[in-house]
């Protein structure tokens, strides 16, 4: 009966300390440093657990156990990730790749292609704690939970990095009214990017264009890296050749995954209808591209009018100017005469009013010739 009662008595003191520590658990956070590695043999990847429950002495430093494989060894291996400090409760470790197998000692075989995954179980948790995450399985015991992470150059998706607030721009960085946009007209496909974790993610930013028989017009990207929360406004070029009706998807991956770019091979993609009108202000393109001295003086200007749609570029001095300059140019050159840079032209033959042979000099203004200079 004496030790019946000491039995009861430590029973009594232990009980109320095992609930209390309950009441108080975290759930553990699992992922890989990089949501894709190098596919080279002695490429090192990171795997963090954050598991504050594990942290039990804090004045040393803890560890965790981890489960890795890969998709060329479905058994893989038990590792040991250790305590990145005391009292952090973060701990980490690094898988080595290696081309052969059997994996072990820190080595997991992984060659191109290959998904690796890293299990961990969390066995201190909230007893109210519900997940909807296909990584995560919770039992009465433990949370279950994995993570993966690609080797080479394929991509996934990227985890929680959404694109938003698509627009079509122009030079100028103006919104373009319902995706109505001008045959030779540089335009631009902007999205926001944010970085929702807590880590580094690698993106692709693709843009792809197709025409009305589904062939690919176009296809242009942006790749590099967000930083914890960061945000960005990723954008890629394009100038329509021909009228017609276009669809731009716009894909958003950790990787360029080139050139087998279809909607089968991604998970986060839009599409977004644009309308390729021809442009009928052909004297202001030609005005604008034209050689003479005038148009390219004022090219910024000139391709200003152009882009602006709606302004009167006719009572623009500036192309009344250069249209004037280029009329001279065509009537020198229809005659079989030499145009020069400074806005001149020379005569190779009798014109009507001269006199002699020979080599004459005469201007261009309004388009009248002037009286030649000997």
């Amino acid at each position: 009966m004496k030790y019946l009662g000491i039995f009861l008595i430590l029973i009594g003191f232990i009980l109320p300390s095992t609930f209390a520590e309950s009441e108080h658990s975290t759930v553990a956070d699992l992922h890989w440093k990089e949501a894709s590695f190098p596919s080279h043999a002695g490429t090192k990847a990171t795997i963090t657990v954050t598991d504050h429950d594990m942290n039990k002495h804090p004045e040393i430093v803890d560890y965790v156990w981890v489960e890795v494989y890969s998709d060329s060894d479905g058994t893989g291996f038990r590792m040991t990730l250790f305590e990145t400090g005391f009292d952090t409760g973060v701990f980490r470790g690094d898988v080595i790749f290696a081309k052969t197998s059997p994996s072990g000692g820190g080595f997991l075989h992984a060659v191109d292609g290959d998904t690796i995954i890293a299990k961990y179980a969390d066995t201190n948790f909230p007893s109210d704690y519900v997940s909807k995450l296909g990584n995560i399985v919770v039992s009465e015991d433990k949370i279950e939970m994995s993570a993966t992470a690609l080797v080479g150059s394929t991509g996934p998706p990227l985890e929680k990095a959404p694109a938003s607030n698509f627009m079509i721009l122009d030079i100028r960085k103006s919104p373009i009214k319902d995706n109505r946009v001008a045959v030779d007209q540089q335009i631009r496909f902007v999205s926001d990017l944010e970085n929702q974790m807590n880590r580094i993610q690698p993106f692709a930013y693709i843009v792809q264009i197709q025409n009305e028989q589904n062939q690919v017009e176009s296809l242009s990207w942006l790749t590099g890296n967000l930083t914890s929360f960061q945000k960005i406004n990723p954008g890629v070029t394009w100038i329509p050749f021909k009228e017609g009706k276009y669809t731009a998807t716009v894909f958003l991956m950790g990787t360029v995954v080139y050139p087998y770019i279809n909607e089968t091979s991604f998970e986060d993609y839009s599409e977004h209808d644009i309308a390729i009108a021809l442009d009928v202000r052909e004297d202001l393109k030609e005005v604008v591209y034209a050689s003479t001295t005038c148009s390219t003086f004022w090219r910024t200007d000139l391709f200003q009018m152009w882009e602006n749609k709606t302004h009167d570029y006719k009572n623009d001095s500036i192309y009344q100017e250069c249209r004037e300059m280029l009329d001279a140019k065509n009537r020198c050159l229809d005659g079989n005469h030499i145009w020069n840079n400074n806005g001149t032209c020379t005569l190779t033959s009798i014109y009507p009013g001269g006199s002699g042979m020979g080599f004459k000099y005469g201007k261009y203004v309004s388009g009248t010739l002037l009286e030649n200079e000997n």
